[in-house]
């Protein structure tokens, strides 16, 4: 017993190095509405869907996942909307502090029920059966949608990078079995692969960074238009990104990884 705790304790002084660095490659662009204070976005049937947050402002975006244009929309002007999600046929939304949560019929956006939410609600991805939350904090939570509206958390991740918890983690994206999440107010997109786990703890070590300070550069005179915004288009393998009042989403190339997803 105390070899073990010799070994942990010296595993735990080894120096973790950083993930590393790639930057964003821009494969193309398309207009975004530059009054959309982005919370989320994501696609699903077809269509690119966005949630926009602010006061007065909140509501979801069914866009034309070419141009951009809207095609319908929803809105919460008493709500600060954020991330939103397809999963079977609904659309789940998060509101930032209002503690509530909706439910939506993804065919028409009507609006089905609205359920309690505990804590912050910021960022939310599907992933198979289940979803993905984020709270402005370091942990992301895997989140099982049950019947009646209940949510039953499945698993929990720290999310870390070179030891240390990565704090304001935003916006998410499922894409080809890895987590990508993006932190509030830099340029950079955490990509995690959640199977990855700091041995004997729910640590999840960033596996690379992807770089978007050359995107953010050009909308640093925007007041609060920060990166953020990641959709994957599985059918047509196309990886969307954008930012709160930006005038453009960015299709960037899906960074080069190995089959064990590393860079």
């Amino acid at each position: 017993m105390l070899c073990g705790v010799a070994i942990a304790a010296e595993r735990s002084a080894w120096p973790v190095p950083p993930a590393p660095v790639i930057p964003a490659r821009v494969k193309g662009v398309m207009p975004h509405n530059p009054a959309h204070f982005t919370q989320g976005l994501f696609f699903s049937n077809g269509f690119l869907y966005e949630s926009v947050g602010r006061y007065g402002q909140s509501g979801i975006y069914r866009l034309d996942p070419h141009s951009g244009k809207e095609v319908h929309a929803v809105h919460f002007p008493m709500f600060f909307v954020e991330g939103g999600a397809a999963l079977n046929g609904t659309i789940h939304l998060l509101t930032w502090q209002d503690g509530v949560r909706f439910t939506l019929c993804e065919s028409d956006l009507s609006l089905l029920a609205v359920f309690p939410l505990s804590g912050e609600g910021w960022g939310l991805c599907s992933a198979g059966p289940d979803l993905w939350l984020s709270d402005g904090s370091p942990v992301l939570r895997r989140i099982h949608p049950g019947g009646h509206g209940v949510w039953e958390e499945m698993e929990r991740l720290i999310v870390t990078d070179a030891g240390e918890p990565v704090p304001l983690l935003n916006a998410l994206a499922w894409i080809r079995g890895l987590l990508f999440a993006n932190v509030w107010q830099s340029d950079r997109i955490a990509v995690l692969d959640p199977a990855v786990k700091t041995l004997g703890t729910d640590e999840c070590p960033v596996l690379l960074w992807l770089d978007c300070s050359h995107l953010a550069d050009k909308h640093r005179n925007v007041s609060g238009g920060v990166l953020n915004g990641i959709a994957w288009d599985d059918g047509e393998q196309r990886l969307l990104l954008t930012g709160k009042l930006w005038p453009v989403f960015y299709e960037v190339e899906f960074p080069a990884l190995t089959s064990h997803g590393r860079p």
